[in-house]
C-alpha cells in the first residue's frame, strides 16, 4: 500500500500535510454524529462544520506534535508515509475529537488557571498547543524502529539529498 492514502475513516490533505478524521470515524468509533453535538447556529454552511472542526482538530495535534522537535520535515515525512504513525494518529486523532466534545472549546484559553484560581499571562498560552493526558501517552511511546514523535533532540539522517514532500 502506498502512503499517505485514503479511507472512508480518514483523508490525507496534501496541502496542509496532515491526516484529518472524517465525521464517519466519530459515528464508528465512538458512536457521536457530529452534526447533532456540534453547534450550528451562526454558521453559514452547517453541513461542513464537522468536517471543519475535525480539521481544526488535527491541527491542533499536528502542531502539538511539532512543537517538541527541530526536524519538522521529518517528523511531517514519518506521520505521512509510514503505516505505524498512520494508525497512531487515527487513535490520537479519535482521541482527541472525544477529548473535545467532553471538555468545549481548549482552543481558545481563558488565561485563568483553575486549579489554583490564578490569572496566567495570557501571551504565555497562545500558540501553546496542548493534548489530552491519554494522546500524550500514546506520542511518546517508542516506535517499533525506536522513533519517537515527542523526541526533543535531533535524528541523524543517513548521508544524501532528502526530497521532502515529493509525494505526501
Amino acid at each position: 500500500m502506498t502512503y499517505p492514502y485514503d479511507d472512508d475513516l480518514m483523508k490525507y490533505d496534501m496541502r496542509t500535510h496532515r491526516y484529518i478524521l472524517t465525521p464517519k470515524a466519530m459515528e464508528q468509533e465512538r458512536g457521536i454524529r457530529l452534526l447533532d453535538v456540534l453547534n450550528t447556529e451562526g454558521d453559514s454552511n452547517s453541513s461542513t462544520l464537522p468536517d471543519r472542526w475535525l480539521a481544526q482538530v488535527s491541527q491542533k495535534l499536528y502542531t502539538y506534535i511539532y512543537q517538541f522537535s527541530p526536524q519538522h520535515l521529518l517528523i511531517e515525512y514519518r506521520l505521512a508515509k509510514d503505516p505505524e504513525c498512520r494508525d497512531l494518529s487515527y487513535e490520537c486523532l479519535v482521541n482527541e475529537a472525544h477529548y473535545a466534545l467532553k471538555n468545549g472549546d481548549f482552543w481558545n484559553y481563558a488565561g485563568v488557571n483553575l486549579a489554583k484560581s490564578t490569572a496566567m499571562n495570557i501571551a504565555d498560552l497562545r500558540g501553546r498547543a496542548a493534548v489530552s493526558p491519554i494522546t500524550e501517552s500514546m506520542l511518546n511511546r517508542p516506535l517499533a524502529d525506536g522513533f519517537k514523535l515527542l523526541y526533543r533532540g535531533v535524528y541523524l539522517l543517513p548521508i544524501g539529498k532528502k526530497t521532502w514532500r515529493e509525494d505526501y
